[in-house]
């Protein structure tokens, strides 16, 4: 699932679909490009029902097994788009010679319901509002987190090379992006299926996931 709320990452090179669109709708980008026809679906859901999740599946257990928080609800990239527009003032445009990504990802919480309890109830403009009101209040605070992750990088990975799995999703395009920004990082990338984000970055190996291949196996 998609977490979002107040605190979170709105470095929009890095950053998570709500808190990046946030972010550059907040500095200026009108309108909004967004990769896409808008049809994708994805999970999207409030911290604070998924901090819940976590409090109740602490207290009453769950059976030694795992148990899923997100919203269970789908909600498309345009719906999402469309109530980001019910908030602030912005045109928008999907670029549809970009992908979508990944159709749908939605995630199945009944065994949470059953097991915990569990019952997010924040409505996504909701949590859209709260999440909105909170980066403009303290964008300060989001600066010096990148301040933080960028000194963390400085001391402990210049001069190294980074493995990263998963490179055609979100999570570990958006890694190897924020990564490649420190010259003297280098990035090797794993993955089955290779996306165009990352063909032309500088410091990035692309290697095809093969578990019996000798470029897996080598040491970083």
């Amino acid at each position: 699932s998609n977490v979002y709320g107040p605190g979170d990452n709105f470095d929009p090179d890095n950053a998570m679909v709500v808190p990046s669109l946030i972010s550059r709708i907040e500095n200026g980008e009108n309108p909004l490009y967004v990769w896409g026809d808008g049809s994708a679906i994805r999970d999207l859901v409030y911290s604070n029902d998924v901090a819940k999740g976590m409090l109740q599946a602490a207290y009453y257990g769950t059976q030694g097994g795992y148990v899923n928080l997100g919203s269970g609800i789908g909600v498309s990239i345009l719906e999402l788009i469309k109530t980001l527009a019910e908030i602030g003032d912005f045109e928008y445009e999907f670029d549809t010679t970009k992908p979508s990504g990944f159709p749908k990802r939605v995630m199945d919480i009944s065994k949470a319901k059953k097991l915990i309890g569990y019952n997010p109830s924040t409505s996504l403009k909701d949590g859209l509002i709260s999440t909105w009101e909170w980066y403009r209040k303290n964008k300060k605070e989001f600066e010096l987190k990148k301040n933080y992750f960028k000194n963390w990088i400085m001391n402990k990975l210049l001069g190294k090379t980074i493995v990263i799995t998963g490179g055609s999703g979100m999570a570990g395009s958006a890694i190897s992006r924020a990564l490649n920004s420190f010259e003297d990082v280098k990035i090797r990338l794993i993955s089955r299926n290779i996306n165009n984000y990352l063909i032309n970055e500088k410091n990035v190996e692309i290697v095809p996931f093969d578990l019996t291949s000798s470029s897996f196996n080598q040491n970083p």
